[in-house]
């Protein structure tokens, strides 16, 4: 079978293998990262959009973070690109992005507050762009295509209703007596309010939903499995639930 014949290659065969394979994977990464430096798609979107992306807590996200801004300044060359980075990663992205990529286009933003998680430093990045339309971008998303002209608030995708999946159906039946049952889970790998501009009550209530939605993951609703993975998407559970409040359209960046 395939599986006896793998183990059957010598352990040093092997390795030239996963060598070779990795080589290969960084030579292809290197020429992507060319293209997009210095070359600029035909179909790129000629609008000067502003882009927010978050890399704090660990530096790995720089690299990671460079594939999405040269990605995105392809497809969107007259784009302005906000780095909001902390004392962790400053170094990192200006040795990954900054240096590699010589642009006015791009500059750094401080962000302040290190006891934050990065969800809460995420949560307070989105709600200071109400009103605006910027975007915010995970930095983790590479770019395949240009994004068309936005007006309206813009999730990344709909992922599912959350009545419709467990431990979520768990939290939204518990939650605030069950209002928000009909709530869809709304991915915020980009983000952005279109121009709508959020009530200061509604801003306050996001955050006070992200509280809310924590104390009862941490109680014994979910088993420990659940509670550290969901634990996690809570900006995205608070931005999810709380944006079924918004008296505004809502829309997707991709359609699945």
């Amino acid at each position: 079978s395939q599986s006896r014949y793998r183990k059957g290659i010598h352990p040093m065969f092997r390795r030239f293998l996963t060598f070779a394979r990795s080589t290969a994977k960084k030579i292809e990464a290197t020429k992507k990262s060319w293209v997009w430096r210095h070359r600029k798609s035909k179909d790129s979107n000629p609008e000067s959009f502003v882009a927010n992306i978050l890399i704090v807590k660990n530096p790995i996200y720089a690299k990671v973070g460079r594939v999405c801004v040269e990605s995105f300044l392809y497809y969107h060359p007259n784009a302005i690109v906000k780095l909001h980075v902390d004392d962790m990663t400053r170094q990192a992205v200006k040795t990954e992005i900054l240096d590699r990529n010589i642009s006015q286009k791009i500059s750094i933003v401080a962000v302040h507050g290190q006891s934050s998680t990065w969800q809460e430093q995420k949560i307070e990045l989105i709600l200071s762009l109400s009103g605006t339309s910027e975007f915010f971008m995970d930095a983790d998303l590479r770019w395949n295509s240009r994004i068309r002209t936005i007006s309206e608030v813009t999730f990344y995708v709909n992922e599912f209703f959350w009545r419709e999946k467990s431990p979520f159906r768990q939290i939204v039946e518990s939650f605030r007596g069950g209002k928000y049952k009909s709530a869809m889970m709304r991915n915020t790998s980009f983000f952005t309010f279109g121009g709508h501009q959020l009530e200061t009550q509604a801003l306050f209530d996001v955050k006070q939903i992200e509280c809310e939605l924590l104390r009862l993951i941490k109680s014994d609703l979910l088993g420990s499995i659940d509670r550290d993975q969901v634990s996690r998407l809570s900006e995205q559970l608070a931005l999810s639930i709380a944006s079924e409040d918004w008296n505004t359209t809502i829309n997707t960046l991709k359609l699945s």
